[in-house]
């Protein structure tokens, strides 16, 4: 039986430098028999990550995100869009 262990909303565009140990960290604390974590993140639509020097947030694009998700040791096994956002905001995907 999978369990949704974990659900990360939005807490990935603050970790820049250890998003990969963070991720590590979340999988340690997994369910042996199964589970999941699930990710809801803002995502850039250009292909490279931007660092708002605003409010320090960092925005990825999906390339990035799937690419430290995997040397997390992770997989992806689903993706959707968030829908009924506004046109002038990031894509958000879960």
């Amino acid at each position: 039986m999978w369990v949704l262990s974990k659900l990360l909303q939005l807490p990935l565009s603050h970790l820049v430098d250890d998003l990969v140990s963070f991720l590590v960290r979340c999988k340690k604390g997994l369910n042996p028999s199964g589970g999941l974590i699930g990710i809801k993140e803002n995502v850039a639509s250009e292909k490279e990550d931007i660092l708002d020097e605003e409010d320090s947030s960092y925005t990825r694009c999906l390339r990035s995100i799937l690419n430290l998700v995997q040397r997390a040791g992770l997989k992806v096994i689903q993706q959707e869009n968030q829908t009924d956002f506004p046109s002038s905001i990031y894509d958000v995907k879960m």
